[in-house]
């Protein structure tokens, strides 16, 4: 087989492994994936149970609201000083924020406690599913992988005030479906190219 033969060969093989994705993609999602993250400001007052973040199991979260720190869609669609009201209750079992009227809904799936006793602060990474809410556009958007980062803060130790900041963030990531079709379009071009390799030797 000569080189120009060869070079058709691949980008036959290459085509067909793009239709492939791009046939799922169409087909399956009804939207986008959300990207971007949004910083929260509570302009409530949070609590821990028993009055000391380090021994705490249940957090409260006073009253948030959106800021003008964003980027990706959340720039795009939702404003700035948005209430989307409280208190939100933090476990260590889990977390709901539920904001569909606005923001959308943040359902967690795991929570990972970080204690910081040296400056008297919790952190937790909360790994969860974003379902958009009013702020987007109708079918625009699908329910993405997201992670609610919050810091909690209590200057003096226990029994002082608490203040907290939170970070919701949410990325595309590949869809196992397409992931597969891809690698069935690359099985099928490496087929092909030594199909016609013992073609050419034959």
């Amino acid at each position: 087989m000569n080189k120009r033969s060869s070079r058709r060969v691949f980008l036959a093989g290459l085509a067909f492994a793009v239709a492939c994705v791009l046939s799922q993609g169409s087909a399956v999602q009804a939207g986008s994936y959300v990207v971007g993250s949004l910083a929260l400001a509570d302009i409530g007052t949070p609590t821990a149970v028993g009055g000391n973040i380090q021994t705490a199991t249940t957090f409260t979260l006073g009253y948030l609201i959106t800021t003008s720190s964003q980027t990706g869609d959340f720039k795009t669609f939702v404003p700035p000083g948005q209430p989307l009201g409280g208190p939100f209750v933090l476990t260590l079992g889990g977390f709901l924020l539920d904001a569909p009227a606005s923001l959308g809904t943040f359902v967690s799936t795991s929570v990972t406690e970080t204690k910081d006793p040296g400056n008297n602060s919790v952190s937790f990474s909360i790994a969860g599913v974003f379902l958009p809410g009013a702020d987007f556009p109708p079918g625009a958007f699908m329910a993405t992988p997201a992670t609610f980062s919050i810091s909690f803060t209590q200057n003096g130790g226990p029994g002082n005030a608490i203040s907290d900041s939170a970070t919701l963030s949410a990325a595309a990531v590949p869809e196992p479906a397409s992931m597969a079709l891809l690698g069935i379009g690359m099985t099928g071009f490496l087929a092909f190219r030594r199909f016609f390799k013992r073609i050419a030797v034959a």
